[in-house]
C-alpha cells in the first residue's frame, strides 16, 4: 500500500515489483511580508488575532507613571490636541503629548522628536493623539493603569466629540 498525500487516499499496489507513484510534498515558502522577525523587543509575546495581526499587551506595572504623569495635565489635553503641532518641526500627522509637561512632539515614524524630548528631559510618559495609546520610554513599552483612564477618556472626548 502507498499513501497519496495530495488526495489523502491509500493506493493498493498488487504487484510487489511495481513502483508506487512518488509524490513530492514541498513546504510552503513564506512571502517577504510574512517573515517572522528573529528578535521581538516586547516584554510579552504578541498575541495573534484573527486577520493575521497582533494585539498589544500594555504593561500594567510601570513604575514610572506615578512620578512622571502630572495631575494638571488633563487641562492641557484639549488645547494640545486642537493644535496638534510638533513643537520641534511643526508636523501635524502623528504626534504624542508628554504627560509631564504637556508639550507635543512627533513620533519616531516622523522625526522622532518625542523620543528626543524624553532623552533631554527625562519625561518618559506620553499619549498618542492617533490611537490614544500610552507609552513609557523608560520601560520601552505601552502602559496602562486605572489612574491613567481619566487622561485617556479626556482625550477620547476631545478627539471624538
Amino acid at each position: 500500500m502507498s499513501y497519496n498525500p495530495l488526495t489523502g487516499e491509500w493506493i493498493n499496489v498488487e504487484d510487489k515489483g511495481a513502483q508506487p507513484p512518488f509524490y513530492q510534498v514541498r513546504r510552503r515558502q513564506l512571502n517577504s511580508f510574512q517573515k517572522i522577525p528573529k528578535k521581538i523587543s516586547q516584554t510579552k509575546p504578541p498575541v495573534a488575532i484573527s486577520g493575521g495581526g497582533f494585539s498589544v499587551n500594555p504593561k500594567t506595572d510601570c513604575p514610572h507613571f506615578s512620578s512622571h504623569v502630572r495631575l494638571g495635565i488633563i487641562e492641557k489635553i484639549d488645547p494640545a490636541f486642537t493644535a496638534n503641532i510638533c513643537q520641534s518641526c511643526n508636523d501635524k500627522s502623528e504626534n504624542w503629548m508628554c504627560l509631564t509637561c504637556g508639550n507635543t512632539y512627533c513620533s519616531r515614524y516622523v522625526a522622532g522628536h518625542a523620543k528626543e524630548h524624553f532623552k533631554t528631559s527625562g519625561h518618559c510618559a506620553a499619549i498618542s493623539f492617533s490611537d490614544l495609546s500610552l507609552w513609557c520610554y523608560s520601560c520601552k513599552d505601552y502602559i496602562t493603569h486605572e489612574n491613567l483612564n481619566s487622561i485617556v477618556q479626556t482625550l477620547s472626548l476631545t478627539k471624538f466629540s
